[in-house]
C-alpha cells in the first residue's frame, strides 16, 4: 500500500495473525523494511522512498 508522505512516498505493509509470529515487508527503492511482531500484535513495516518509485509489499504468517 502507498500513500503521500509529504515530497516522498510511503510503502507501507501492516499485518495482524491472531495465533502465530508474523512479518510485514515494505520495499521501496533500495530501502527494505521488515517487522516481526508476536501473535496478537501488528507487525508494521513503513518505507519512504521518492514518489516515481514502486512499491512492494509482503507478509509471512511464520516469522
Amino acid at each position: 500500500m502507498t500513500t503521500k508522505a509529504g515530497k516522498q512516498k510511503k510503502c507501507y505493509s501492516h499485518y495482524f495473525h491472531r495465533t502465530k509470529r508474523h512479518s510485514g515487508t515494505a520495499i521501496i527503492g533500495s530501502v527494505n523494511v521488515t517487522k516481526t511482531a508476536s501473535k496478537g500484535k501488528w507487525a508494521n513495516a513503513n518505507a519512504y522512498g521518492k514518489r516515481s518509485q514502486t512499491c512492494k509489499t509482503k507478509w509471512s504468517a511464520n516469522a
